[in-house]
């Protein structure tokens, strides 16, 4: 059951304040965001009975106050209840006591009411009338127990009343009417609010009942994608790995076509498994968007890199081109991971759903300076109206049917206009049959003044002549095998380890430069070792190679303080940069800690100091 002592506690001192008035109106009337729902409905309930309440006993103790002279007590009481009434929001609403509070100004209010009705001498009277509401709101607001005393205190009132008016004489003939009308009011009114709490409570159980469900299946949902996304990219790694080792080696013809249609195959799987993935934590709002220093031109570089090949095989013609507004300052403050998926996605859909022609991709200045627009036009088969209607539904492609002529799980971009409206952009699309498709996206990116400021670092050298010592660490043989195989362009000596145990004992015995470590391993884990690695001092740089690649999990371990962190399937490229990455940010740490004191003496060797 809902406990309404846990509402926002706020003194009544700072009503005083510079923002009393708006203070004072949420006290009347609580904002239902973020809040118990039900709390909020029972405290504007207390204030619409207060205000009405209180209102009404304004206005009779006005009429009432030519009688101020013969009945004073009767119309000071009177007065003193709509005070009451009207000043009891501001002193019980988010109130840290509220049941208290209500309990101890209502109960006061009601023996108010029924003396002033008992010494007024009338069963119709306005303290009975103003009863039946507080019934009411009594039951509604704390519970059908102390409704059920409201109810219990307005009866006995009644028929002490009405019992009085007996025993003093003749009664009007419409006593008993009054009577009867009191009587039965009073127990419609706790009868009609007893059972509306109750079907209120019932609804608000049943509320949280299905919220609980939909939590607890949306974890079990995270855990079984946390878990099949590890599963998959295990094996996968190792495809993709050993299809990109083949492909350095001397093949035919026959053979590297072959190895080629592997390679496609994982690369296929491996992004619609992070679309999937995307898609999920978007939905589940644990899809967050970073703001660090980026530039635009680099942005393109990436997407005639990773497409240019693929335009080329289908004979296409990618064009890129940056603004020369843009030009002027091409960095900007954004996500740029976000960006570049956005951009990635949708140059892949043109270039699907084109066969002949060109795919352009231009960055121009937005409706803004701080604005961009993002411009993708291809020459391709275009859509129609009701293809446009569901292009952004998830796992739907334009051409639905039965024949489909392209593949892809329809994922792209329903993972576009989530991200666009993550980033708080602009997503429009225009198409017509055969006459290709533009897809426009607008995003606020400020620019940044000078490169000093956007904190944009430079590539890190290559070390040369060095021959470097590297350990990995997998349970799996075949994961081992294709990070070796992938680091050979270093010339660096391998050693490889099965578990965490294994690896802390030799790098405990021997030096290395870098150790490359899996996260799930029998006997001990990855993040273990790491914290056993770390424990004697500053242990060597260690990069995470996991399968693990939900967000959460690759902010935790990059928290829990690897030095990079790499989700498989592993890609030489990436692997190689990150591995350079980290060992030049090592060797520039080691050279900064083991300079002297600039205010050191120099040593005088051979001489005497003295």
């Amino acid at each position: 059951m809902t406990d309404f002592n846990e509402l926002h506690t706020v003194d009544p001192l700072s009503l005083m304040g510079s923002d009393g008035v708006m203070s004072v109106l949420s006290r009347y009337w609580p904002s239902a965001a973020g809040g118990d729902r039900m709390a909020v409905a029972v405290s504007r309930a207390l204030s619409a009975f207060a205000v009405l309440a209180g209102g009404a006993g304004v206005v009779v103790t006005l009429v009432n106050l030519h009688f101020w002279p013969d009945y004073p007590i009767f119309v000071s009481v009177g007065a003193l209840a709509a005070l009451i009434a009207l000043l009891a929001p501001l002193v019980i609403n988010e109130s840290p006591d509220f049941a208290l509070r209500a309990r101890m100004l209502g109960y006061f209010n009601i023996v108010l009411l029924a003396g002033l009705s008992i010494a007024n001498g009338e069963v119709a009277s306005v303290g009975h009338v103003l009863l039946l509401p507080t019934v009411m709101t009594f039951t509604l607001v704390l519970g059908t127990k102390d409704g059920l005393i409201a109810a219990a205190i307005t009866l006995v009132s009644v028929c002490t009343t009405y019992a009085m008016i007996r025993l003093a004489g003749p009664a009007p003939s419409t006593l008993h009417t009054y009577f009867a009308g009191m009587v039965c009011s009073t127990v419609f009114a706790y009868v009609a609010g007893a059972v509306l709490r109750t079907e209120m409570l019932a609804l608000v159980r049943e509320a949280n009942a299905q919220r609980d469900r939909a939590e607890a299946a949306g974890l079990a949902k995270s855990r079984f994608l946390a878990s099949m996304s590890h599963e998959v990219r295990t094996p996968l790694n190792g495809v993709i790995g050993m299809a990109e080792l083949l492909s350095r080696s001397d093949l035919t013809h026959k053979q590297r076509k072959r190895v080629d249609v592997i390679r496609k195959s994982g690369d296929h799987l491996h992004n619609t498994l992070n679309d999937i993935l995307d898609l999920s934590r978007i939905e589940a709002g644990r899809l967050t968007v970073d703001r660090r220093p980026f530039r635009l031109d680099e942005v393109l570089d990436s997407i005639e890199r990773l497409h240019g090949v693929q335009a080329d095989a289908k004979g296409l013609d990618l064009v890129c081109t940056l603004d020369p507004v843009l030009r002027l300052s091409p960095s900007r403050l954004g996500d740029p991971t976000r960006l570049l998926q956005i951009v990635h996605n949708l140059v892949t859909n043109a270039i699907k759903f084109t066969e002949t022609g060109q795919v352009t991709v231009s960055l121009m200045q937005g409706a803004s300076s701080e604005s961009v627009m993002l411009r993708v036009e291809d020459t391709g088969c275009g859509m129609s109206e009701a293809e446009l209607n569901r292009v952004f539904e998830p796992f739907t492609q334009a051409e639905d049917s039965a024949e489909r002529s392209y593949d892809g799980a329809g994922l792209g971009l329903a993972i576009v206009r989530r991200l666009v409206d993550l980033m708080q952009g602009e997503l429009t699309v225009d198409s017509a049959p055969g006459s290709g498709t533009v897809f426009m996206v607008q995003l606020v990116l400020p620019r940044v003044v000078d490169r000093e400021n956007a904190g944009l670092s430079e590539a890190p050298a290559r070390p040369c002549g060095e021959r470097r010592r590297l350990l990995i660490v997998d349970d799996d043989a075949n994961n081992r095998e294709v990070a070796a195989g992938l680091l050979e362009a270093l010339n660096a000596d391998i050693t490889h380890a099965a578990d965490g145990a294994e690896a802390v004992a030799m790098t405990r015995s021997a030096h290395f430069d870098l150790v490359l470590m899996d996260i799930r391993m029998p006997r001990m884990n990855g993040v273990d070792a790491l914290a056993a690695m770390r424990a004697p001092g500053d242990g060597p740089p260690v990069i995470a190679m996991t399968a693990n690649a939900m967000t959460h999990q690759v902010e935790r371990y990059a928290g829990l303080g690897f030095d990079a962190v790499l989700t498989k399937p592993l890609r030489g490229a990436v692997l190689l940069e990150q591995v350079l990455a980290v060992m030049a940010r090592s060797k520039a740490a080691r050279s900064v800690s083991e300079a002297p004191p600039a205010d050191a003496e120099p040593e005088l060797a051979g001489l005497d100091r003295a």
